[in-house]
């Protein structure tokens, strides 16, 4: 199975840290009469298998009365040859039925699917939040920064192990990963609640209707998301988003504070609350805030690979080779780097240097889908340049 790093969509904000003390959101945010509520996906939508698909899984996996085998079956039937046509996509947020039936998800939507399917299984999971270096995706012009989550699977208790042998393999529970570069570089993780994870989802949906236009919808997902987790803070964030672009700068600045409230090292709303200065006259307090941002961020080669891409779109293809490059040299193996610096090496007319970096790109991609698509830029170009 080709499975992804997860998206889990923040319209230019930050994951979550540790678990804030419970405040309260402000009214004006989760009783707005500008945009109507829209009915989302359920709880019992996103988790939930239909009889179809758990009888799929009972005939696949082992229903031994040890979980360990059970455990085992589960994973061996994830990762089974049947399903190596799974693959990566980033946008793809789907629940754990659609997730089982479709050949695309990112891995917020495989975590869900696993999860259900070992709690049908009677095998006992938790989520868990890996806290990744800040990473950002861009889409139509907005920025999201990735999260990513796994699975925790319980060892069995005592009393499990006492019904099938005397002999246990203590070495602890098994973490269902989809992430390669997450269980390589050994990252702080947490345990986190199916609420939180149904927030997670609800923020997803909301980006991806905000990028879209569909506002209301975009708004439906967000409050939704505040419903499940009122002290998930990234929701605030993106909402502050969907308030700025709709021209509600006080509502959007009450929503980045509450962000900000929530978790103050939220790096993203605070980038957020400087733009929102600066389209408000506060240029010295936007300045302040960059500055210090900009400090914290200056050796994280992810945010390069951002400043690169944000100038990409602006058009502005020097100053994306300077970051990409910058990228590159805090970290060669990252892909995303050499595909941007590709793109603009070709954008001012430099095919050798752009094939050079699609070639780099193709070599240090993850996923078989990153690795076709880099292929067939390889193949475009190399046709340009024999002609």
């Amino acid at each position: 199975m080709r499975i992804l790093i997860c998206l889990i969509s923040v319209l230019v904000l930050a994951a979550c840290n540790s678990t804030p003390k419970a405040i309260s959101p402000p009214n004006q945010l989760i009783n707005d009469t500008q945009f109507t509520r829209i009915p989302v996906e359920t709880k019992k939508d996103v988790f939930s298998l239909s009889d179809n698909t758990k009888a799929l899984i009972e005939q696949a996996v082992s229903r031994d009365i040890d979980k360990r085998v059970v455990t085992r079956s589960l994973v061996e039937y994830i990762f089974s040859p049947q399903n190596q046509s799974l693959d990566y996509l980033s946008g793809a947020t789907l629940t754990a039925e659609d997730t089982f039936n479709n050949n695309n998800a990112n891995c917020l939507s495989l975590s869900i699917m696993a999860y259900s399917m070992s709690k049908h299984l009677g095998l006992a999971s938790r989520f868990q939040q890996v806290y990744i270096p800040e990473y950002w995706a861009s889409e139509n012009g907005y920025s999201l920064l990735t999260g990513h989550v796994n699975l925790r699977i319980l060892r069995p208790s005592a009393s499990d192990v006492a019904l099938t042998s005397t002999i246990y393999d203590t070495t602890g529970d098994l973490i269902i990963d989809f992430n390669p570069s997450s269980l390589r570089h050994k990252f702080r993780s947490k345990i986190i609640s199916e609420d939180v994870i149904l927030a997670m989802f609800y923020n997803n949906k909301g980006a991806a209707a905000m990028i879209n236009g569909e506002h209301h919808l975009a708004y439906s997902y967000f409050s939704a998301a505040i419903e499940s987790a009122p002290n998930y803070g990234s929701t605030y964030g993106n909402l502050g988003v969907l308030y700025r672009i709709n021209n509600q700068f006080d509502k959007a600045e009450l929503a980045y504070n509450h962000a900000l409230s929530l978790d103050n090292d939220n790096n993203t709303a605070k980038g957020n609350l400087a733009r929102l200065y600066e389209l408000t006259g506060r240029s010295l307090e936007a300045q302040n805030i960059r500055i210090a941002l900009e400090r914290k961020r200056s050796k994280n080669p992810y945010y390069a690979i951002a400043k690169g891409n944000e100038a990409l779109y602006q058009n502005d293809y020097r100053t994306a080779i300077s970051f990409f490059k910058r990228a590159i040299k805090l970290d060669r193996e990252i892909h995303e780097s050499h595909f941007g610096l590709a793109k603009a090496y070709f954008m001012i007319g430099d095919i050798d240097k752009a094939l050079s970096e699609l070639q780099q790109a193709e070599k240090h991609a993850y996923f078989d889908s990153e690795k076709r698509r880099y292929r067939g830029k390889i193949m475009s170009l190399s046709a340009q340049l024999l002609r």
